[in-house]
């Protein structure tokens, strides 16, 4: 057995026989990570189902087993393969002036070839989980016997790398059928002691992205009520906190959050928008509109893909793609976004703060959106051809059976209103829209972005960027419950002193 290599979540433990074949044997980190058995059976699902559907190297699923099922009674488990590689893409990437122990961050002399080389294969990536769906509901993947399902995780048809299902499970199918499991959740538990009941049911999933935004609007306002300490530094900040989660949850709740960016798609005025450095007020608090076009449907989104998780061989080709956790059917924005990792580090954890990062982010950006567009063309290509496959094979000589099994293996560009990926992740970068959604989902990061960068474009003019200006929109029974909770975090204050 090789050494035990802990991550953040994880245990992996590397078993290498006699004949050198290898396993892993994967655990949540037991005490540590909230709600494993859950998180091990999602990441299973959609492990199974990306390798059936799409071509990413996923690693084969062996076994899998909850608690009570692992006899070492180290916890729920996955007994996967182990991907041979050299290096993986962050190493690749990294600036090499900095300690070893810090944060990653994007090495500024990076050569523009082998950074575009290497977005290209994350491009590729995640081009083709952009085209799963889309999905009828928001929520996380669970495996079901076949005859009950929505997702096929076992064609007939089945690359080298794919999942095959274990023996006795006969024909398995995959279906929305839990909640979202996100890092932030993991995170309120872990940090603040959140209790489980602040959560949706895990059976619950969600018609609409109304219906998630408020319940993420839910989960800031548990981070302010169960976290001690440091939560707040004083009075005004502790309802500078406040308001904006009460805001934040009305907006969501009367799916209002996108009406700002739907006026800017159909008038084309960026007065409508938030500019790439700062806010642009624009009152408009009369206005309705959908969060997400309903012909979006939902899409799969994954939290934690990043090139950490992305193996290379020697040529710096794709050989694996590895840690599914944290992946869930969600609004088609989260996924039309333009992905943080591009510095590596995300704009919290930036050396220079989040101006900085959003800098340097927009530089990089455009090296991004040019190798997602060669991806978007190639599959176009691909797909539209009429002589055969890229390699130059004539239709004719392919029979009706090869056709058919090249088809369902083949990536796909799916443009949604009417725009390529790229096009939305440009759009949503440069109207600002990005921010709603990086806000939504990150509870330590919300306060920040929400008075620095959203306030405004929703409300109009807020020169000392407080909650002054703002609380009027508060009804009386949320004014007297903002005071009760700014006295509570100022007594828990002093008696942490």
């Amino acid at each position: 057995m090789h050494h035990v290599i802990k991550g953040g979540y994880n245990l992996v433990y590397r078993l290498e026989y006699e004949d050198g074949h290898s396993v892993v044997m994967r655990v949540p980190i037991k005490d540590l990570v909230p709600f494993p058995d859950e998180k091990v059976m999602y990441e299973v699902s959609t492990m199974r189902y990306v390798a059936a559907n799409t071509t990413i190297p996923v690693p084969r699923v062996y076994h899998h087993g909850t608690s009570t099922e692992n006899p070492t009674e180290l916890g729920p488990f996955i007994v996967m393969e182990y991907m041979d590689h050299d290096t993986n893409m962050s190493r690749e990437l990294l600036d090499p002036t900095k300690p070893a122990d810090s944060r990653p961050v994007l090495d500024p002399r990076v050569s523009q070839d082998r950074l575009e080389s290497l977005y290209g294969e994350m491009a590729k990536i995640l081009l083709q989980l952009y085209n799963l769906g889309p999905f009828a509901t928001i929520g996380s993947l669970v495996q079901e016997k076949f005859g009950a399902c929505e997702y096929d995780l076992a064609p007939a048809s089945r690359p080298r790398n794919q999942a095959t299902p274990r023996t006795e499970d006969a024909r398995i199918c995959a279906k929305v059928g839990g909640r979202p499991l996100t890092v932030n959740m993991i995170d309120l538990v872990t940090d603040t002691g959140a209790p489980h009941d602040v959560f949706p049911p895990p059976s619950q999933t969600f018609i609409s992205a109304r219906e998630w935004y408020t319940a993420l609007a839910g989960m800031h306002k548990a981070q302010l009520v169960f976290q001690q300490g440091d939560c707040v530094e004083d009075e005004d900040d502790a309802r500078d906190k406040y308001v904006a989660r009460e805001l934040f949850e009305s907006l969501a709740a009367s799916d209002r959050l996108f009406a700002i960016w739907d006026l800017a798609s159909e008038s084309d005025d960026s007065t409508h928008s938030l500019s790439k450095f700062g806010s642009v007020p624009s009152p408009w608090s009369t206005v309705a509109g959908d969060n997400v076009p309903s012909s979006s449907g939902f899409r799969l989104f994954s939290e934690d893909l990043r090139p950490a998780n992305v193996l290379l061989d020697r040529d710096l080709k794709v050989v694996g793609v590895v840690d599914w956790e944290f992946v869930y059917s969600a609004p088609a924005a989260f996924s039309s976004d333009p992905p943080w990792w591009l510095l590596l580090c995300q704009p919290e954890d930036h050396p220079g703060g989040i101006f900085s990062w959003m800098r340097e982010y927009d530089k990089r950006l455009d090296v991004f959106l040019r190798a997602l567009e060669k991806e978007e063309l190639k599959s176009q290509g691909a797909t539209n051809s009429q002589d055969g496959d890229p390699s130059g094979e004539p239709r004719s000589r392919r029979t009706r059976k090869e056709r058919r099994a090249k088809k369902e293996t083949e990536p796909k560009f799916i443009p949604i209103s009417g725009l390529s990926l790229s096009q939305q992740m440009r759009r949503s970068w440069e109207t600002g829209r990005w921010m709603v959604n990086y806000a939504a989902r990150k509870s330590w990061m919300f306060d920040l972005v929400w008075w620095r960068f959203l306030d405004e474009a929703y409300f109009g003019v807020n020169e000392e960027q407080d909650y002054k200006a703002r609380v009027g929109f508060l009804t009386a029974e949320q004014q007297k419950h903002m005071e009760d909770l700014v006295a509570d975090k100022i007594r828990h204050a002093d008696r942490s002193i």
